[in-house]
């Protein structure tokens, strides 16, 4: 499939001519064009008939697979170097990319950017992306995916230099992309590019983890226990979590790994109450004050709805020795008690 692709890419409609990029229209046919493959230097045949999309060639039996990746480089470093911006992705801390969790945050929102300089494949570091966009005193590395995406290996690079990277996918372009159609792509559109690494993203990461406890899941049950927002209470009173029920879905959970025969470990910001960015803003006491009032009102929804806040087992009307109340059809596993008011009728909200 690799092979097929690299044929059907290796057709260009930009090539170099006294080392300015070039396009098909502006060539004479053949040989006389006098241009050369930006990936390989060999001279290109310039194919202009009546049959086929105008395009310049290879020579016959020739082996470069990267005229046309390379020509793109160029393309994309010409637009940029020209117009000086780029339209960037919206910025989302994406939890689940570590494991254990579903939490998402949104951080940045997409926005376009001014560029001061632009350079092509120069190295940093250990790596050598396909474009840097300088901005002020900060780096952007952008990547062109026509036929390679970034290994994991260079991920791991990338992290490490700490410098946010854009990958824009053309793999399922055509090997005849405008100069305006990728220029739409460069500065307007968001639809084809990815953060393969955003600096900003990681410094949130980092700082959610940091304010984070570890708890772990119970052998036998399973449990996760001293829920620090209660999620669930046993005939002891004694509070909990259920890992694959609760926590995965929680807004304090921030990442899980397994241990000791697939049982969990879970960081937690629930002590914290740290579940969003503007969290870091407010005091440890406004914090406290709104999940309270947010889990209270979750609790009275539930209620309302004949399930348990504990357990989420159903709610059932009983008898007692001071007459009808409300209580959990789990009774005596769970211990949950709501009292009716003799004169309403109605059920007092704890």
């Amino acid at each position: 499939m690799n092979w097929v692709r690299n044929i059907k890419k290796n057709n260009l409609t930009y090539a170099l001519k006294n080392g300015q990029l070039i396009h098909i229209s502006s060539v004479e046919s053949g040989l006389k064009c006098d241009c050369i493959c930006p990936s390989c230097g060999e001279h290109l045949i310039a194919k202009k008939g009546n049959k086929v999309v105008h395009h310049f060639a290879h020579k016959p039996n020739s082996e470069c697979a990267y005229g046309y990746q390379t020509s793109l480089h160029l393309l994309a470093k010409e637009i940029l170097f020209e117009c000086k911006e780029i339209t960037i992705p919206e910025v989302i801390l994406d939890f689940s990319k570590y494991g254990g969790t579903y939490k998402t945050i949104k951080i940045a929102d997409s926005k376009r950017i001014s560029l001061d300089k632009v350079v092509l494949e120069k190295k940093e570091g250990d790596v050598i992306p396909d474009i840097i966009g300088y901005c002020g005193n900060k780096k952007l590395f952008i990547e062109i995916y026509v036929t390679h995406k970034i290994d994991e290996n260079k991920y791991e690079k990338l992290k490490k230099l700490d410098i946010s990277t854009i990958e824009i996918n053309l793999s399922d372009c055509d090997e005849f992309v405008t100069k305006e159609l990728l220029k739409s792509y460069l500065l307007d559109e968001t639809d084809k590019k990815k953060w393969i690494y955003n600096s900003l993203e990681f410094k949130w990461y980092n700082k959610f983890i940091q304010n984070s406890d570890i708890k772990q899941e119970t052998e036998n049950s399973k449990k996760v226990m001293n829920c620090p927002i209660a999620k669930r209470k046993d005939k002891f009173g004694r509070t909990f979590a259920i890992y694959i029920d609760d926590c995965i879905y929680c807004d304090y959970c921030v990442g899980a790994t397994s241990y000791d025969d697939y049982l969990m470990k879970i960081k937690c910001t629930g002590r914290m109450r740290l579940s969003k960015i503007s969290d870091f803003k407010i005091s440890y006491e406004e914090r406290l004050k709104n999940s309270n009032e947010y889990f209270k009102n979750e609790r009275q929804k539930l209620i309302l709805n004949n399930i348990c806040p504990y357990c989420n087992n159903k709610l059932i009307t009983k008898n007692g020795k001071n007459g009808e109340f409300i209580g959990c059809s789990n009774y005596p596993y769970c211990k949950f008690t709501l009292s009716i008011d003799k004169n309403t009728g109605e059920l007092i909200l704890k």
